[in-house]
């Protein structure tokens, strides 16, 4: 292929440069690459492709399994999938949230309980919000581990150092009623 020069264009490049012109020369033809032939391992391969997706058109779709969490203290026909839904605390639910709140506002600053996550949980409760199905599953983990904070002193009314702050992280985190909702799902 030969490079050719033209004569410049009526519109010159700003810095004048020359333009080339990368056309062929009347009557070149390019050479074709050889092609291999067409073999019977090519049409195999693309008989068993077309096969593939025709069987994967004709398998009849499996039942879906049943949902793995359930609601599973209602009878079976009011049982509810909650992989799609988020449910919401029930009142129960948010009244030990909002006692939480109460509880912890009312001690000094030094004798206050909960992390801030918990007291983000109190206010989800508290406002009655959707929860996801992790943050139950967050909650019943809480719940297994802080057992044991309602057997120190202070937890209940009448004992030296109520409320403890192990009292105030268990009703921020939706006390006993939270317990037993969050053990549902």
């Amino acid at each position: 292929m030969s490079l050719r020069l033209n004569n410049p264009p009526q519109t010159q490049h700003p810095l004048n440069f020359p333009t080339i012109s990368m056309n062929p020369p009347p009557g070149y033809v390019a050479p074709q690459e050889p092609q291999e032939p067409w073999t019977m391992r090519d049409s195999i391969t693309i008989a068993g492709i077309g096969a593939f997706f025709w069987l994967v058109g004709k398998i009849p779709k499996r039942e879906p399994k049943p949902p793995f969490f359930v609601y599973r203290n209602y009878p079976k026909d009011q049982q509810t999938d909650f992989r799609s839904k988020n449910p919401v605390p029930p009142a129960s639910v948010a009244r030990e949230a909002r006692e939480g709140i109460k509880l912890r506002s009312s001690v000094s600053p030094s004798k206050r309980g909960g992390t801030s996550v918990g007291i983000a949980r109190a206010r989800q409760l508290a406002g009655r919000k959707n929860l996801s199905l992790n943050t139950i599953k967050r909650m019943r983990s809480f719940f297994a581990r802080h057992e044991v904070d309602k057997k120190a002193k202070g937890f209940r009314r009448g004992e030296k150092g109520y409320p403890s702050k192990g009292l105030q992280a268990w009703k921020l985190w939706g006390g006993d009623s939270g317990k037993k909702w969050a053990k549902k799902f």
